[in-house]
């Protein structure tokens, strides 16, 4: 799993689509009832790109995009994607203290939906009850866990400031580039889809 970045590149244009997915299985009895079993828990979504400029040479946008597929391998590595449109907030609420957890989650709601990301940006400021707190009361781990050095009191609200990316993979295992002038190229949809990652597994907590 590397850490890749998706290249920023001026020749992106409309449209742009974003899909959210889940897995679900849905089996239906003689009498038409219906019982659904969800396997995810959270969505993996695909993006999918068009570049209509693509400019080889100097300004290294075509091989930019190229090199990050061929260092992926296609679809067997994975990269990091910065959304322009969904990728930090601020005051996001992710735990409220209940007196015995010491770590919160970072992630991001998405209308009423908690969604965590692992793959976090810039500085993380984090508060309770809206109080920022100093970094030394808290530990923040590569994948986006605060870990706070006593657990916040019960009913604390606790939020933070962050940004995120997304960790995707190509959609598939080639990707076609079109040449249509001299040193001038373009890629007609550029597709890749988000990986789901376990949760972190918390150290147990012993009785006093």
């Amino acid at each position: 799993m590397s850490n890749y970045v998706f290249p920023t590149l001026p020749g992106v244009t409309w449209d742009i689509s974003k899909s959210p997915e889940f897995s679900t299985k849905i089996q239906t009895s003689a009498s038409g009832a219906e019982t659904a079993t969800a396997y995810w828990s959270y969505p993996k979504w695909t993006f999918s790109l068009k570049y209509d400029l693509l400019r080889n040479g100097s300004y290294n946008e075509l091989q930019q995009l190229v090199g990050l597929f061929l260092k992926c391998r296609g679809n067997f590595d994975t990269f990091l994607y910065t959304d322009p449109d969904d990728n930090s907030v601020a005051g996001q609420t992710i735990g409220t203290g209940d007196g015995v957890s010491t770590y919160f989650q970072l992630g991001r709601t998405y209308g009423d939906f908690f969604e965590p990301f692992y793959d976090i940006t810039g500085t993380v400021h984090v508060y309770k009850n809206g109080t920022l707190q100093n970094p030394s009361t808290y530990t923040i781990s590569t994948i986006g866990l605060i870990s706070f050095n006593a657990a916040p009191a019960t009913g604390a609200v606790i939020t933070a400031d962050f940004g995120f990316q997304y960790r995707c993979r190509f959609l598939h295992e080639t990707c076609e580039f079109n040449q249509f002038a001299k040193s001038l190229w373009e890629a007609k949809k550029v597709e890749f889809r988000s990986v789901l990652r376990a949760a972190p597994k918390l150290p147990a907590i012993l009785p006093a």
